[in-house]
């Protein structure tokens, strides 16, 4: 599964490079842009991953089985690699506006390329405009063709690819429809004024931004009712494939807004409901269970961000399944929803996908951070964006410290935090010298016991992110939860 979000950072690459060529990843032993084949290839590659849906990344420097093939200084002009002039070359040959992200990483002695190929953002494929041939017979392109991704090929496209490449076309289309509908609803409750007190209903398929506007009128009214029926609802669409998404993205948007305005009851009956769902989507696979746990992991980062810690170990310790006599029993639906995508290769080496995953979740709906700018663009760059993945980090790690020291059964909890640069996870520590917070996330538990199972945590996290080239300081081991201040740095 890649997550196709943007980023071209190491830690991006550490990422891909845990996962398997496919219609969203290409690998490229080497690129040699002196030489026309290999241009014209990169051309040809580029634009299949661009007309796939949510586009995707083109890693030079790796072979097909993902081991790293350019020894350091390979690259004797690295500027050919710069975005704006790869976007120059494929532009040569396309009938489309097409915008490249690269970056160069040095990794273990060696150097890749990351190139992020962005889907065309009107969601049409582009063909190609002019041929493309190198020698007297080489033709690797003619005008008019169009080509796609499918696995880890490019391939013309056929009839039966028309229906994915066109969803997000057509999704489009039908966003701009249903906005004009929310609008005209939206004035419509205004209207109504004191008859209806101007609250809309909870509605199912609503647009994200009206449905979180109506459940922060119902919060405002106080009334639980509307909510207990229309998540009774949403938990029996989320057990279908018709509208899977959308019930769970409703049930983490109610659960968002109550816990942002400390709506503790609301908040409970929200993830409740999530963890239903999750039960009702066993018979699915974890392909479908993770969904839940990407936004169990959108709902942490907002728990960690507003300091809601009862709410964020109320998120942590559900465990999995409902324990029975003589069962294996997880402290965590985390943990069973992460062994279980593991198992099936949804996150190659363990990786921290799921992370990965939640911060594309979160990024492209406002609805579910409500603390953020409404408008949050992706990318490497972007300061809020870069808050919002500290505080899936943060959550990810604060998460493995409540199954250390709360958990009740079996599974432990595995740091995918170690995935990223220690500095992102570093400043959960602090909350930690908080004797409040402790209280809430570690009820009633001694201080030095909380310390040894924070030590052992960080011990582990350390160990798993040397494994891939990650470095966490040492220093964050000498935790001491007391009342001085403990040395805890991270990175």
């Amino acid at each position: 599964m890649i997550v196709v979000d943007g980023r071209t950072d190491r830690e991006k690459l550490l990422e891909l490079l845990g996962a398997t060529e496919g219609s969203h990843l290409e690998f490229k032993e080497h690129l040699d842009l002196n030489d026309p084949a290999h241009c014209l290839n990169f051309v040809k590659d580029a634009v299949a991953i661009a007309n796939t849906p949510k586009g995707g990344y083109l890693l030079v420097g790796v072979t097909n089985d993902g081991a790293l093939a350019l020894a350091l200084g390979s690259i004797e002009d690295r500027s050919r690699f710069d975005g704006a002039r790869l976007g120059d070359l494929v532009r040569k040959y396309v009938e489309s506006e097409i915008q490249i992200i690269s970056q160069i990483h040095e990794i273990d002695g060696h150097e890749v390329v990351v190139i992020y190929l962005p889907h065309h953002r009107d969601g049409l494929p582009a063909p190609m405009s002019k041929i493309g041939q190198h020698g007297r017979d080489s033709v690797v392109f003619r005008p008019g063709d169009l080509f796609v991704r499918e696995g880890p090929q490019n391939t013309p496209v056929r009839h039966a690819h028309w229906g994915t490449i066109l969803a997000i076309h057509d999704e489009r289309i039908r966003s701009e429809a249903r906005a004009a509908a929310e609008d005209l609803i939206e004035r419509l409750a205004s209207a109504l004024g004191e008859n209806q007190g101007g609250i809309l209903p909870l509605t199912r398929n609503l647009g994200k931004d009206t449905f979180a506007a109506a459940v922060r009128a119902h919060l405002e009214a106080g009334s639980d009712i509307p909510f207990r029926q229309f998540l009774t609802e949403a938990r029996t669409a989320a057990a279908t494939d018709l509208d899977r998404l959308g019930a769970l993205d409703e049930m983490t948007i109610i659960a968002a807004q109550a816990m942002y305005f400390e709506r503790t009851e609301t908040f409970s009956l929200a993830v409740d409901a999530l963890y239903e769902a999750y039960e009702r989507l066993e018979s699915e696979g974890a392909g479908t269970q993770i969904l839940v746990i990407d936004r169990i992991y959108a709902l942490g980062s907002l728990a960690v961000r507003t300091g809601r810690w009862a709410e964020l170990r109320s998120l942590v310790l559900r465990p999995y399944p409902r324990p029975r006599p003589l069962e294996y029993v997880y402290s965590s639906w985390i943990r069973h929803g992460q062994v279980e995508a593991s198992r099936m290769g949804l996150f190659p080496d363990g990786s921290g996908m799921m992370i990965s995953a939640a911060r594309q979740l979160a990024t492209t709906n406002a609805a579910v951070r409500p603390d953020f700018p409404a408008d949050l663009t992706t990318g490497d760059r972007n300061p809020a964006a870069e808050d919002l993945l500290d505080s899936l980090c943060q959550f990810d790690l604060l998460y493995c410290f409540v199954v250390a020291v709360g958990g009740q059964h079996d599974g432990g909890a595995y740091p995918a935090a170690s995935w990223f640069e220690g500095r992102r996870s570093a400043p959960i520590l602090t909350t930690l010298l908080d004797p409040d917070a402790r209280q809430l996330l570690f009820p009633d538990v001694a201080d030095d016991v909380v310390s040894t199972s924070v030590k052992a945590v960080l011990q582990r996290a350390t160990q798993e992110a040397a494994k891939h080239g990650i470095y966490w300081s040492s220093a964050s081991h000498s935790a001491q939860l007391n009342r001085t201040r403990p040395q805890v740095e991270i990175g």
